[in-house]
C-alpha cells in the first residue's frame, strides 16, 4: 500500500486479507515517507501487525527469494 489513506481503508485491508499480505509503501523519494507512518501509527492495527507491514513481510518476502 502506498498513499493509500481513505479513513478506516487501511484497517478494511487487513480484514479482508490479513496484515501479513500488507506492504508499506510511500513513494520515496517523491513524497515523505513520515506522514504515511504517523498515519499507520494512528491506525487500530496492532504493533505485531505494524511490523509486519513496515518491515517483516518484505523482509519474509525476500528470504523466501534467496
Amino acid at each position: 500500500m502506498s498513499r493509500y489513506e481513505p479513513i478506516g481503508e487501511i484497517e478494511a485491508l487487513r480484514d479482508e486479507f490479513g496484515a501479513r499480505r500488507l506492504i508499506y509503501g510511500s513513494w520515496y523519494p517523491r513524497y515523505a515517507m513520515g506522514p504515511m507512518l504517523f498515519y499507520l501509527h494512528h491506525t487500530t492495527l496492532t504493533e505485531a501487525e505494524l511490523a509486519l507491514v513496515c518491515a517483516g513481510n518484505l523482509t519474509r518476502i525476500l528470504e523466501e527469494r534467496l
